[in-house]
């Protein structure tokens, strides 16, 4: 894989995790069932802390598939960190 197809890909990814993290941030906010709360009571929704909760996970895998994205573009896509980058959690 060329370097600029690699850093493409991570651009991407940046900017996917930018988006979803705007959305996090801005979508509690407009949601129906906070239309009477105050700013502190919106985020301690079990709904929108559950949405975080869940959202960890996406962001560490966004995470990992950055890091694999690096290892690619220095032409070390068989090599032992590559391997590791892709196990699933830690």
């Amino acid at each position: 894989m060329k370097r600029i197809s690699s850093i493409f890909l991570q651009a991407v990814i940046v900017f996917i995790g930018i988006v979803t993290l705007v959305i996090l941030l801005r979508f509690p906010l407009t949601e129906g069932r906070a239309a009477n709360l105050d700013l502190f009571r919106i985020y301690l929704d079990p709904f929108i802390l559950y949405g975080y909760a869940a959202s960890i996970v996406f962001f560490i895998t966004l995470y990992k598939a950055f890091r694999l994205l690096g290892y690619i573009g220095q032409n070390k896509a068989f090599s032992s960190k590559s391997v590791s980058s892709l196990i699933l959690l830690w």
